[in-house]
């Protein structure tokens, strides 16, 4: 808030930039405003200096607004020359020091500068980089000038500077940023930060950034004193020392360097005077809070927002450090009261409640566009779905609201990527690692690898002291996430690339290496013939040679497709079938010989694990048709931690089962199979898709042996007794045809391309076909569909729960609830799910069911 009487009459009124600074350096003319390593500046010192360098320009340029690139490598001396460039009322232009020379020459290119303001220290790369024509400028030459103040007025609307970044495209790009812009957020961040003069705010953002005249401009609108710190070249050794030394209240600093710092600290260190800590740039977690905690009062704040190059300032969240906010990921908070924040999905609508989108702003962006980029301005506004007259700004991050209207940053755009067909959330993942005890600093990437699909890899920056490896990080995250959301590669580092800003340099992470060299462990190569075998087929998978004994499938990269494949192979190479979820239990190449070794020629083992543990009754699954048990991983992290979960291996099951075989009869196999495995009742049993006429018919007979059925449940079974033609022909009518003409020819293409297997097993299911079949396929997973098409379900006389996706293509509830009313005795409770068929084994569709089913259990033993 204002808290002075300068500020009190000035705000709100039509002025400028400069008639503000002026009369709060006029009110503290022997106050320190700002402090550098070696320098100190008052209110006059400031006044006097920023008009000397802006009489300098003008003796050079005249008065009509141009670039001026600031080439100076002293904090200080940058500061005044960016205040004097824009006195003069030109606009200002701070290429980051990181860039090479090739680099800086682009940039001046671009802007066609006129004159490069510089210093002796930089004079002779100056003269290097500047184009033909552009006068070099050094700033000492300003202090011989005219001392009288510069009475210049640039006006609102006017550009105050342009900040040159490459953002998550790689693409350099000249942002503008207005007058109006700079003053709307002193005044605002005086208020979210409740500044007064009595402050000493210290910022690690460097000049070189927008996020530093955000600092600088509210600090002087309130009469602060603001300490600049050089990180490039003290870095974060001396901060501590500064912080106490300097007795800094607010501590204005990137998330990633938040991060840095705090493992720095040891433990007895302690910050007395903060009152504030604001943090932006990256995700913040709960957990780099809750580390914080420790070195500052109890009474301190956190503040956490969201801003932009762009946009200026898009949400912000002010809570107390002993109090922060419920989850891993700490929300940016409430949109300020200028903005108008809406999410928006792909197609520019608005997202769900709760769902993920792109944050775009309706009104109160002071976005000029960018510097001689028409093309590029005009992509960051759309017109808005819900008035034509307006524009909408899109930024580019994704983030979701809470219930509570608090909005969570997840990250930019490319934050989000599709793996094997899911979305996933790379935020999310890291806010997971970063609750493990051993780890400081995770960040999560796709990577590709020539004839590879796309993976996730992560990278680990361990706390002090912490000891971990692949294996231990993959278990922590499969016992929290679905299997497509663990990483295939696990990089332990030093510490993370950053960008000028402060931000992960993710481009600059190293490509993962499963090689041998990279991993930490012993090589013991392959001993008899099925350790041979399996060797030669993992490395044909994963491209990796050699691969030892004690390789594991995941920590290679294994996915469910991949385990597809593997067995596929395994089962031409040894001539039997093998089920894919042994890799639950036997993920290392040595495990995986042994169990193969142990079951050859064994035909029983129909039933597998997906997880053992757990002291109540299990849950057994019956796949849909199409459905390799192992898609079922993905529950078990929002399922009941102590029951157990099996589920048939019905491509095994079926693999000697003729076509005559009736449907009753396949049951009389299940049950037999079942009894063996588990003597006794009760049996809660789930069948997904085609699967719950398997689930239906086992129940029955269950019943009629006498046993008892705690819970059945069918996962999105459709109602019995239609035929291919009178299911599969709407299905093409009502969603095929729709899906395929609301995109374009790629898209279509990928579609189609996508279902044809599915496509080809329902054509060999057709009488002229069949007889084919089973040489086609390879295994009798159509006979399935067969025997569906012809199921007359007996009456099961106990309760039934019949879980039914939202988003039917053909039945609706009702349909299905007067279908299945018909075979069971007892009560039909139909739950509503999220979701289509297709999408039930992925995130976040899985959780619903898997929750509802475990609440449903929940009261049996």
């Amino acid at each position: 808030m204002p808290a002075n009487h300068v500020l009190d009459a000035q705000k709100g009124k039509p002025t400028s930039l400069f008639e503000i600074l002026t009369g709060v350096w006029a009110q503290f003319s022997d106050k320190v405003l700002v402090k550098s390593e070696f320098n100190k500046y008052t209110g006059a010192d400031l006044d006097r200096a920023s008009s000397q360098v802006g009489r300098l320009l003008l003796q050079h340029l005249g008065g009509e607004p141009r670039p001026i690139p600031i080439l100076i490598n002293q904090p200080n001396d940058m500061l005044l020359g960016l205040l004097g460039v824009m006195r003069a009322g030109h606009f200002y232009v701070i290429p980051s020091n990181n860039n090479p020379p090739e680099r800086l020459k682009q940039i001046l290119a671009d802007l066609e500068a006129p004159l490069l303001l510089t210093s002796h220290a930089q004079e002779l790369l100056a003269s290097e980089i500047a184009p033909p024509g552009c006068k070099i400028v050094c700033i000492e030459d300003a202090w011989k000038v005219d001392k009288a103040p510069l009475d210049t007025r640039p006006a609102a609307d006017s550009v105050a500077a342009v900040y040159y970044t490459s953002g998550s495209t790689g693409e350099p790009k000249g942002v503008l940023r207005l007058h109006s812009a700079l003053i709307a957020r002193g005044w605002g961040e005086i208020s979210n930060n409740e500044l007064t003069p009595a402050d000493n705010i210290l910022t690690l953002y460097t000049l070189s950034t927008p996020a530093s005249i955000s600092t600088i401009i509210p600090a002087m609108f309130a009469g602060c004193t603001l300490v600049l710190y050089d990180l490039p070249t003290r870095g974060l050794a001396a901060l501590s020392h500064v912080l106490l030394k300097e007795e800094i209240n607010l501590l204005r600093i990137p998330v990633e360097l938040l991060r840095s710092w705090i493992s720095t600290l040891e433990s007895g260190a302690f910050f007395p005077k903060i009152r504030a800590i604001n943090s932006a740039g990256d995700v913040l977690y709960r957990r780099d809070v809750e580390r914080l905690s420790q070195f500052v009062p109890g009474n301190a704040i956190v503040i956490h927002h969201l801003s932009g190059s762009e946009s200026g300032l898009l949400a912000h969240n002010a809570f107390p450090i002993q109090n922060p906010p419920e989850g891993e990921i700490v929300p940016v908070g409430y949109p300020p009261p200028d903005k108008e924040v809406v999410l928006l999905d792909e197609t520019y609508q608005p997202v769900a409640a709760g769902e993920i989108g792109e944050i775009c702003a309706r009104a109160g962006v002071h976005f000029p566009g960018y510097w001689k980029r028409p093309d590029l301005t005009e992509k960051k506004f759309i017109t808005d779905p819900q008035d034509p007259s307006r524009q909408i700004y899109c930024s580019g991050d994704l983030g979701r609201f809470r219930s509570d209207g608090r909005l969570e940053f997840i990250g930019r755009k490319d934050a989000r990527v599709k793996i094997r067909g899911y979305s996933v959330d790379m935020a999310a993942i890291e806010a997971v690692l970063t609750t493990m005890p051993e780890v400081h600093r995770a960040v999560v990437k796709p990577v590709q690898a020539a004839g590879m699909q796309k993976r996730l890899a992560a990278y680990i920056v361990l706390a002090p002291q912490g000891q971990a490896k692949g294996s231990d990080f993959r278990s922590y995250l499969a016992s929290r996430l679905p299997a497509y959301m663990i990483p295939a590669y696990f990089t332990v580092l030093d510490e993370l690339p950053l960008t000028a800003t402060g931000k992960v340099n993710r481009p600059a992470l190293p490509d993962p290496d499963p090689a041998r060299q990279r991993r930490l462990m012993p090589y013991r190569p392959a001993q008899d013939s099925f350790e041979v075998g399996l060797a030669k087929i993992w490395e044909s998978e994963f491209q990796v040679s050699p691969i030892g004994l004690d390789d594991d499938f995941f920590e290679l990269g294994g996915d469910s497709l991949a385990a597809a494949r593997l067995f596929v192979a395994i089962e031409k190479q040894f001539g039997q079938y093998y089920p894919s979820s042994v890799l639950l239990e036997h993920g290392s190449l040595e495990k995986l010989a042994a169990y193969l070794r142990e079951n050859q020629g064994n035909a029983t083992g129909v039933i597998s694990p997906l997880r053992t543990s757990g002291s109540k009754k299990p849950i057994f699954i019956l796949p849909g048709s199409y459905d390799p048990l192992f898609i079922f991983r993905n529950m078990l992290p929002y399922f009941d931690a102590e029951r157990p979960v099996y589920g048939f291996e019905l491509a095994k099951f079926y693999q000697h089962v003729d076509e005559g075989k009736s449907i009753s009869a396949l049951g009389q196999d299940l049950l037999k199979a079942l009894k063996a495995f588990q003597p006794e009742g009760p049996y809660h049993i789930l069948g997904f898709s085609s699967g719950g006429f398997l689930a239906f018919e086992l129940a029955c007979q269950l019943e009629r042996a006498g046993d008892s059925v705690g819970l059945l449940t069918l996962l999105d079974t459709s109602a019995p007794g239609k035929s291919v033609f009178g299911k599969f022909l709407p299905l093409v009518w009502k969603y095929h045809l729709p899906n395929l003409h609301s995109l374009d020819w790629g898209g279509r293409r990928n579609y189609i391309r996508q279902r044809i297997p599915r496509l080809w097993v329902r054509l060999f299911s057709l009488g002229p076909l069949r007889h084919f079949s089973k040489k086609a396929l390879g295994t009798n997973v159509q006979l399935v569909n067969m025997i569906s098409r012809s199921f007359r379900p007996s009456v099961f006389h106990g309760d039934m729960l019949l879980l039914s996706a939202e988003n039917l293509k053909l039945d609706v509830p009702e349909d299905r609830a007067m279908a299945w009313q018909e075979y069971v005795g007892g009560k039909l409770n139909i739950a509503p799910i999220p979701g289509e068929h297709k999408d039930l084994m992925s995130d976040p569709y899985v959780e619903p069911w898997a929750a509802k089913l475990s609440e449903a259990l929940a009261p049996l033993p």
